[in-house]
Parts: C-alpha cells; structure tokens; sequence
C-alpha cells in the first residue's frame, strides 16, 4: 500500500490565529506584557531587576480542568521569555487554579527607563511538572527577601526566604492574612514576632552598605518608642516606629544616628526603605526620600539574631501591624531602584499592561495513517503530543504528489 506524504498545516483555536515566527518551544498560549518606561525612575536601565507580576483574575489562566489553559493544577507551566528562546528566572508566590490568579516574581535582566521593555508570559505545556521557582530571581545582594506566607503550595513557609542566602525566620504567633501582595503577616503588638538566626550575611561590617524595606498597615498607634519593624538589634541597624506613628531608620556606629520621617503615617500600606551608603543615612516613605539625611561612619557588627516586629534586645516593643514583602540588601539600593519597586509593587496594573491571548500556530509532517499518534510530528512552536488533530483544528491538508488543497 503506497502511503503519501502530506503537509498538514494545523491551527489551532485560540483568541488570535496566524503564524508566529517566534514561539517558545513546548508552549500552546502566551500573553504579551509591556512594561511602561515612565514607571521606571532614572536615566540608566535597572539590571536584575526583580518584577512583581500580579494578576487578580484571569479565565484564560485557569487549568484546563477549569476552562483554561494551563495545565499544572500549582501553575508551574506559566513562565516568562523575552528572547522565545530561553525562560527568565522567576519565582511563584501565588496560584489558584479556578480563578486564575497569579502572583509572580520576574528577574529581568535589563530594564530600560526611556523605551518600554516586552516580556512574554507562556502557559499550556504539560511536560511542566516540577516548580519552576529559583533563588535567582533575586540577585546575590539580597540576603533576604520575604514574602509572609503561612504556606506554599501545602509547605509549611512562614518566612519565604526568596534570596540566595540560607536566612529563615521562624514564628512566634504572627496570623497569615491578605497582605499587600497576595498573602502577609499579622502582629498583635504584645507577643507576635518573626525570628531570624544570626548569620555572617546579616552583617553589614564589612562594606558598610545596608538596605531595608517593608511594607507596614497599621493596626494602631505602636505602644512605645522605638518599636522594630525589621532590626539587627539597637545597636546594628534597625528601620522602626517612634513617637507611636513615625518611621525612623537607625544607623549604630557606637552612637545613634537616626533618619526620622518627621510626621506620623496613616493606618494604609506603606512602603518604608532604610540605606546607608557608607556615608548617609536615607529613609523612604512610598518613595518619597526624608528631607532629614543624617551622616554616619559604619555599621556596628553584632551577634545578635534579626527581629521582626519585636525589639530583641528590650521586652515590650512589639509591633501592632500587617507586614508583608521585607528585605534586607547588602548594598545601598539607589533611590532610582526604590521610586521603581514602589511604582511597580503599589500599583502592577500601572506599571505594565498585558495583552489578550495569542494561541500558537502548530505545522505538522503527516506520513501513513491519520489516526496513528505517532505519525504526527510536529514543529515551528509547537511540542510533539503523542496525539492527532482535534475535530475543532483548521486543517488545510497539501498533498505533494498532485498539488492540491483540503481545506
């Protein structure tokens, strides 16, 4: 029996058709995303810039059990590409596969302030079957980076250390609520606390450069002065509340030096930011640099572990607020990369716009039997399936031998 050869050229439905020249091999649908250069502060791209990616809702990126079209029920088959070619690294904070929503965070290698910078956000491939997730998402500066979550995927995470380094917290009490971005963490104010070991990493001693950043909801006016948000004890650095409402951020060098905000801060998320250069002593209020620097000499290494909403050195200076996404860098961040992270983390939906779903077009070499699956080979985009073409697919069948169409 003489078995032609056929080319079958198979599209498959989508919200767009048509032949994509480019396509990130294994993946079935992809969404554009474009990065809005005038949320980006400065004159020179930011590198390694860690994206935050927040989608409230999406029907396109539920699983296919639940009329989507992401495969993995943990949403591990949704990544990042710019070049089609190689997947950037990015970490999962939050998936939930009937609605979805998805909470992710993007290394981006270079990101430009004066053109808009596009970004791909793939889905559908069923080969996908571990988290994708790395520690490079955030760059070796940070020596922690948490993300407050109760749990992971069923992991029993408090403090989702993000970073490259080894620096986890354990709980004393905080409740898991709905923080600023997806889940965060809860202090009662008298007992509640986060806890981080001691470790070489957390001393800044040796180059003298620090930055710490949370994001902090008030419950109420704090009990006390001088009440921690994210400290290496009272004589190390410390970012803090004073005066019940005022941010403050504390350089020790065998003195105190304090950048005090100058006024209270209302009871809604607020994006507090500490650094020290070496030199100066900054503070930042959603992205706005206290008029008041302060100078200092160095930072005084200690022992002594890290406290999250509690002063470790002194009972009783305990944190009444919501907490969520706390850093600690060893470098001093520019003001350019602390104006872009609250642009970007305050308000995603400003800061990058994201396109309806595009479907991949699928071209495959068909020789012998229509119903074998393993006659059906299929290139440009696509991903060999083991499968043949559905009833749905546009099919345009060319048969070399006489010249003619089916369509």
């Amino acid at each position: 029996m003489r078995f032609r050869f056929l080319l079958i050229v198979i599209v498959f439905s989508g919200m767009f058709s048509g032949v994509q020249a480019q396509w990130l091999n294994g993946w079935s649908h992809r969404k554009l995303i474009t990065i809005d250069h005038t949320q980006v502060s400065g004159a020179g791209n930011l590198v390694d810039f860690p994206l935050l990616i927040n989608i409230s809702s999406d029907p396109n990126l539920e699983t296919i059990a639940n009329g989507g079209f992401v495969a993995s029920n943990n949403g591990y088959d949704i990544v990042f590409s710019i070049d089609h070619i190689n997947v950037l690294d990015h970490e999962i904070e939050k998936y939930v596969e009937t609605t979805g929503e998805y909470v992710a965070w993007v290394r981006i290698p270079s990101l430009s302030p004066s053109v808009d910078t596009d970004i791909y956000l793939y889905f559908g491939n069923s080969s996908i079957g571990s988290d994708p997730s790395t520690t490079n998402t955030c760059n070796a500066n940070y020596v922690g980076v948490g993300h407050l979550h109760n749990s992971k995927f069923g992991f029993n995470i408090i403090y989702d250390d993000a970073s490259q380094s080894t620096n986890l917290a354990t709980n004393s009490g905080s409740v898991n609520i709905t923080g600023k971005i997806a889940d965060g963490q809860q202090l009662n104010g008298t007992s509640d606390f986060l806890n981080v070991s001691d470790h070489p990493s957390l001393n800044m001693d040796v180059n003298d450069l620090v930055t710490v950043e949370a994001w902090v909801k008030k419950n109420s006016a704090q009990i006390g002065d001088w009440v921690a948000i994210l400290q290496k004890s009272d004589i190390s650095y410390n970012l803090q509340f004073n005066n019940g409402n005022e941010p403050v951020f504390t350089i020790y060098d065998n003195t105190w030096h304090n950048n005090n905000w100058g006024s209270s801060v209302g009871a809604t998320w607020n994006h507090l930011v500490g650094t020290f250069d070496g030199t100066t002593v900054n503070l930042y209020v959603n992205g706005v640099l206290s008029a008041n620097p302060v100078l200092a000499s160095l930072i005084n290494p200690t022992n002594q572990n890290v406290g999250i909403g509690k002063n470790l050195d002194i009972n009783g200076r305990h944190l009444d607020a919501d907490i969520d996404e706390l850093r600690i860098s060893n470098v001093a961040r520019s003001a350019d990369w602390i104006i872009t992270e609250y642009n970007n983390q305050n308000s995603p939906s400003t800061f990058y716009s994201l396109s309806a779903t595009e479907a991949i077009t699928r071209y495959a070499i068909k020789t012998g039997n229509w119903d074998d699956p393993t006659a059906w080979s299929y290139f440009s985009g696509g991903a060999s399936c083991g499968c043949t073409p559905i009833a749905t697919s546009e099919v345009h069948i060319n048969e070399a031998a006489s010249g003619y169409t089916i369509n």
